[in-house]
């Protein structure tokens, strides 16, 4: 998959998700590895290279994992929205 541009990757997904009437949600990664999973505050001072220490309540998490909460959560209330 390395050698995969972006827009191939994303069209196998899609085109997958399709074939099996799964529901993709493409969310924006924006400020997700500065915004807390926990609390919601945003803020770039919480991301230490790998690691994830909110500023505003403590919460502690590896920075990826962290990101994939909020990429996670922001996909299923987009879904609520609607």
């Amino acid at each position: 998959m390395q050698r995969w541009s972006y827009r191939k990757c994303m069209d196998k997904i899609e085109s997958k998700c399709n074939m099996l009437g799964i529901m993709l949600v493409k969310v924006s990664p924006a400020y997700t590895s500065q915004q807390c999973s926990t609390c919601g505050d945003i803020n770039k001072k919480s991301r230490k290279g790998e690691q994830y220490k909110c500023i505003s309540c403590g919460y502690e998490e590896d920075a990826d994992v962290n990101a994939s909460i909020n990429i996670r959560n922001k996909g299923v209330y987009s879904l609520l929205d609607k």
